[in-house]
């Protein structure tokens, strides 16, 4: 007998080999469908009153209601709104999407795949508050998540959790996307019918024909039900658990480019090790940065820090060099990671590593994107956050471990290209 899942499976190969035969689809095709400052420019157009589209200010009134809960706002204001991509603020910061009404400092920090940049989100709070004593944070995200406490605090200081209003792309700007449709510019139809497309596939948007399957199946039998209830349940942790394995993977494979460069597993401090991270508050908090650690041993760093290469993920799997220090202490325990370097840790970085000051963020001397060693990802990096294609695929033992293998061999010549030590 053909079960729920077998049924849900068929009906999902279905809907891939019919998203190939669609009609042409111009974020595919520029292979721009999840291009974060791209996709900003295109939502701001479409919420400007004066922008292409055409439609006046029509769009941004749905998304101000349906998307920030502004029902009783004066409509008016909207028709004279300003509506700017890539507000510059303090420091060089740019907050990807603002619109001003009247009193109104609406900003909206927009992440698909890039990490919180540190304090990110409190600078964005201090300089609305300062245009708008009533301002909040909008913080889009694919799925919806909050933002880490690196990006809402600064110090001793933070933005009130209230004030930080999580939107998603799965479920506010499908609905307002969905929502502006309905708009009397008719011309503008086949466009956002493409834009809603590439939304769904970027955030593993479930078909509504497929869910409603579901639905039906699960509202069968009380079993059927609970069956459901009980998956729900334990899909987290299987996620979790799909990322453990793929560490391990690494793990295995990694042992004999470690040995060959004359690294050393670390063991000492666990900092954020796999085996610790890779559980279900990753999918509860913003990331819990499960990764494996090796110590460079030919690459002695200044006052006892040390050189590590580390694969992770945050959202995304990436690999890359970066520096710890074993002997600071730190609130994950004995250990911290170094985020800013002193000139003796820059000079002795530079001295192993053929990598630019502009390689340097956060705690990374230099970090790539798996499996291809891009600087950005892309559609075949595993995003474990929001489950995509590439991610999903790792589920299969024999397709993890040619993933892996795939990995590691270019990690080998990541390393031979990056690493500067003379054999």
């Amino acid at each position: 007998m053909e079960s729920v899942l077998d049924r849900v499976i068929k009906q999902n190969t279905e809907n891939v080999n019919l998203l190939k035969t669609k009609d042409y689809n111009i974020f595919s095709v520029l292979q721009i469908q999840s291009k974060e400052v791209l996709i900003c420019r295109m939502i701001a157009d479409l919420l400007n009153p004066r922008g292409q589209h055409g439609a006046g200010a029509e769009y941004l009134k749905i998304f101000l209601r349906d998307c920030l809960g502004m029902e009783k706002m004066d409509t008016k204001l909207a028709d004279q709104a300003i509506v700017t991509a890539e507000y510059a603020i303090d420091d060089e910061r740019r907050i990807d999407i603002v619109i001003e009404m009247g009193s109104y400092f609406l900003p909206i920090e927009v992440k698909i795949y890039a990490a919180d940049q540190k304090s990110q989100c409190f600078d964005y709070y201090q300089y609305a508050k300062r245009r708008d004593a009533q301002a909040k944070v909008y913080y889009l995200t694919l799925d919806g998540h909050r933002p880490g406490k690196d990006s809402t605090s600064s110090g001793s200081q933070s933005v009130p959790e209230e004030d930080i209003v999580c939107l998603s792309f799965r479920e506010h700007i499908l609905n307002w996307l969905k929502a502006c449709k309905s708009c009397e510019n008719t011309g503008m139809v086949p466009i956002l019918e493409q834009f809603i497309q590439n939304i769904e596939q970027i955030s593993g948007y479930t078909s509504e024909k497929v869910r409603n399957m579901v639905i039906d199946e699960l509202l069968k039998s009380g079993d059927s039900l609970r069956a459901g209830m009980q998956i729900a349940d334990s899909i987290n942790a299987a996620k979790a658990k799909l990322i453990y394995q793929v560490m391990e993977e690494f793990e295995k494979q990694l042992a004999g480019v470690a040995e060959k460069n004359h690294w050393t597993r670390e063991k000492n401090s666990n900092w954020y090790e796999y085996k610790e991270q890779a559980d279900e508050f990753f999918y509860k908090w913003y990331s819990t940065y499960p990764g494996i650690n090796y110590i460079v041993n030919d690459a002695p760093m200044p006052d006892g820090k040390q050189l590590w290469f580390r694969v992770e993920v945050e959202h995304c799997l990436f690999a890359g060099f970066c520096v710890f220090d074993p002997n600071a202490e730190s609130e994950e325990g004995h250990g911290d990671q170094v985020d800013e370097y002193d000139a003796a840790t820059v000079k002795a970085v530079g001295h192993y590593l053929k990598i630019s000051a502009a390689d340097h963020k956060d705690w990374w001397a230099t970090r790539w994107y798996l499996p291809a060693g891009e600087q950005k990802p892309n559609d075949s990096v595993p995003n474990f956050k929001i489950m995509n294609d590439a991610a999903i695929a790792l589920a299969d033992k024999e397709c993890r471990s040619e993933f892996v293998s795939l990995c590691v061999r270019n990690i080998e010549e990541m390393v031979e290209r990056v690493l500067a030590i003379p054999e």
